[in-house]
C-alpha cells in the first residue's frame, strides 16, 4: 500500500512538472556546456570579476529549449535520485573529455602542419631564385598551405583574381612543363635514324685479353 502511495505521489510530481523536466541527456549536455563556460570566465580574471552567472548559464539552457526554471527543477527532482543524478554528471563528465579529446587533436594536428611548412620553407626555399624556378616546391607549399602561398605577379592576362604562386591556370602549367620537358622536347626534335655501326671497334683503353 505504502509503495502505492510513493508510485502515486511521483506521478503527480511528475505531471506538475510537465514538460519542464529536461531529459537526462540533454542534462548532461547542458551541464558539460556550463562546465566549459566557467572554465573560460574563471580563466580571464577581469572577465571573472564582472561575471553575472544568470546571464552566463541562461542563454545555454536557453540554446536547449529550456528555461532556468526548467534546469532548478529537474535538479531539484534529481537531487532526490542520487543515483540518476550520479549518472547525469558521469555522462556530462565523458562528453567533455571527447571535446577535450578533440581539441588536442586539432591543436596537434595544426602544429603539424605548421612544422611541415617550416620544413618546405627550410628545403625548397633556400634563395629567392628557388622561390620562382623550383615549380616542384610551389605545387607542395600551394597543396598544403594555399592561404599562406606566397603571391605571384605575372603580366599574363589570368582569369584569376588573386594570382598565387601555385599551378593554379593551364598557363601555369604550360610554362612550367615547357620548362621541366625542355631537354626531352629537344630530343623528340632530332628524330633521325641511327645507323649501327658496320664495323666493330675495340676500345683503345681496354687491355688485350692475352
Amino acid at each position: 500500500m505504502k509503495l502505492i502511495r510513493l508510485s502515486i505521489l511521483a506521478l503527480l510530481f511528475l505531471a506538475s512538472c510537465g514538460d519542464s523536466l529536461i531529459p537526462r541527456g540533454k542534462m548532461s549536455r547542458i551541464i558539460a556546456d556550463l562546465y566549459v563556460t566557467d572554465r573560460y570566465v574563471f580563466s580571464y580574471h577581469d572577465l571573472m570579476k564582472s561575471a553575472d552567472t544568470s546571464k552566463l548559464y541562461e542563454p545555454i539552457i536557453n540554446k536547449y529549449g529550456y528555461t532556468t526554471q526548467d534546469f532548478v527543477n529537474t535538479i531539484g527532482y534529481y537531487v532526490e535520485r542520487p543515483a540518476k543524478l550520479k549518472t547525469i554528471y558521469a555522462n556530462a563528465k565523458l562528453i567533455l573529455q571527447a571535446e577535450f579529446a578533440a581539441a588536442e587533436a586539432e591543436v596537434a594536428r595544426k602544429r603539424s602542419l605548421d612544422s611541415l611548412l617550416v620544413e618546405i620553407e627550410i628545403r625548397f626555399s633556400q634563395s629567392a631564385e628557388a622561390k620562382i624556378e623550383d615549380s616542384h616546391s610551389r605545387a607542395i607549399r600551394w597543396i598544403y598551405f594555399p592561404g599562406k602561398t606566397q603571391k605571384w605577379s605575372s603580366a599574363v592576362p589570368d582569369s584569376l583574381a588573386v594570382r598565387y604562386d601555385a599551378p593554379v591556370s593551364a598557363w601555369w602549367w604550360s610554362n612550367n612543363m615547357k620548362t621541366i620537358q625542355k631537354p626531352f622536347n629537344q630530343y623528340e626534335k632530332n628524330r633521325s635514324t641511327i645507323h649501327p655501326a658496320r664495323e666493330l671497334q675495340t676500345d683503345p683503353e681496354r687491355l688485350p685479353l692475352h
